[in-house]
């Protein structure tokens, strides 16, 4: 019953590990993250502008920040780490999901809340705003999935993917191979799903080679977003046996979660400083203090303030 579930954890693991040691190369520490993004020509022409509706986007970003307290705090109960995996994917996920709509907002931007939708328009702001998103947030893939060898957007110098096999080791392998196999899969599952939709609008069994190749042309570009989404999806409805009956030890899946967590710190820090750019590192260090304040938020101080007291020299 549950013969694939073990491949399938550590394919989704490698995934994920991989992502985080990316980013690890590249930032060193949250400093280095900061000096990027301040020095990002995109990052600097973001004018500050008044919002009328400040009240929402402290809102969903006290709903982030609070998530990713939950997140951590399980983190801190070895027994109940295997327990935690399947909802870790789906807590990582929205974690990140409610800052990109506080982004969205602070910069008057009405998308509507379909994961979708945000997705879409996120992906379509590292087109658009190519130097305003660190790497590797910012890259993407349009390209045809299907290719032995691929190449990803908005990573100049960087190798085009030729990996195909996830549960090649992370540590003997170049993370970026692992990050690029990751959306290629992702744009994989895209392209089967629209062509499956697109033989049950048409009435047709096969799609011919030109129709396919139009039906990718059209679909929008892949991003880490997607990937993570992907995942949400996978371990909250789709494939839960990979996440819940994987057989994975206590010490793996809290390597899981830890690498999870950073991914989560990373993503908020970058957001966060866009925020802040936006409105004024006076109203987020404001929000950030009211959060402090509440008692059951008592142990952000390693997460959102330590965050806070970095990016708020940059800004």
């Amino acid at each position: 019953m549950y013969n694939h579930a073990v491949p399938r954890f550590w394919a989704y693991s490698n995934y994920l590990e991989a992502t985080s040691r990316l980013m690890n190369r590249k930032y060193a520490s949250q400093d280095n993250l900061a000096k990027h993004l301040a020095s990002l020509v995109g990052f600097r022409t973001i004018k500050a502008r008044s919002i009328g509706n400040k009240d929402r986007i402290a809102e969903l970003l006290r709903n982030s920040w609070f998530t990713e307290l939950l997140f951590q705090e399980t983190s801190k109960h070895l027994n109940l780490i295997q327990y935690q995996i399947p909802w870790s994917m789906v807590q990582a996920y929205y974690t990140i999901y409610l800052s990109v709509r506080a982004y969205f907002h602070s910069f008057n931007r009405v998308v509507g809340t379909h994961h979708s939708a945000t997705l879409r328009t996120l992906v379509s702001d590292f087109m658009a705003y190519k130097n305003r998103f660190p790497f590797p947030w910012c890259c993407y893939f349009k390209g045809d999935p299907f290719q032995s060898s691929v190449v990803i957007s908005n990573a100049p110098g960087l190798s085009s993917i030729s990996l195909s096999n996830p549960l090649s080791s992370v540590y003997t392998n170049d993370p970026w191979q692992h990050f690029g196999l990751f959306l290629k899969t992702t744009r994989k599952r895209q392209v089967e799903n629209a062509i499956s939709n697109w033989k049950q609008k048409n009435n047709r069994k096969n799609i011919k080679e030109n129709e396919k190749r139009d039906l990718i042309m059209k679909l929008q570009p892949t991003s880490f977003f997607d990937a993570l989404y992907r995942i949400r999806a996978r371990s909250n409805y789709v494939d839960v046996d990979s996440f819940s009956f994987g057989n994975v030890k206590e010490s793996d899946a809290m390597n899981l979660h830890l690498e999870l967590k950073n991914i989560i710190d990373k993503t908020l820090f970058v957001f966060e400083m866009m925020i802040g750019k936006s409105l004024g590192i006076a109203w987020l260090s404001n929000e950030v203090k009211i959060f402090s304040s509440v008692k059951t938020c008592a142990s952000c101080h390693s997460t959102v303030v330590k965050r806070l007291k970095v990016y708020e020299g940059y800004l």
